[in-house]
């Protein structure tokens, strides 16, 4: 196995940072993209405007489609939440 040296001098600390020649300037990821095929139910509370209780109740009653990613992670999409949503809409009198 060879071994690799970097060329930074012994005299630095571990605390020290790297010359500035070596840092890469990066765009901070978007937390939620606006593109993201899965969804969390808090996520899908904020896209509905609902509370995230009424998005484990129709996960529990079986209408609001989901898929389960161990025990207890639930994921949902955006189509599913679109037409749960129509299915469930009632119109004003």
């Amino acid at each position: 196995m060879t071994r690799i040296d970097v060329a930074f001098p012994r005299c630095m600390s571990s605390a020290a940072h790297p010359p500035a020649a070596l840092h890469i300037a990066m765009k901070p990821a978007d937390p939620t993209p606006k593109a993201a095929v899965w969804i969390t139910p808090r996520e899908a509370a904020q896209y509905l405007n609902v509370g995230v209780d009424i998005i484990y109740d129709g996960c529990a009653a079986g209408g609001l489609k989901h898929t389960r990613l161990g025990h207890r992670t639930i994921r949902l999409r955006r189509e599913w939440l679109d037409a749960w949503a129509e299915a469930h809409t009632r119109v004003a009198k």
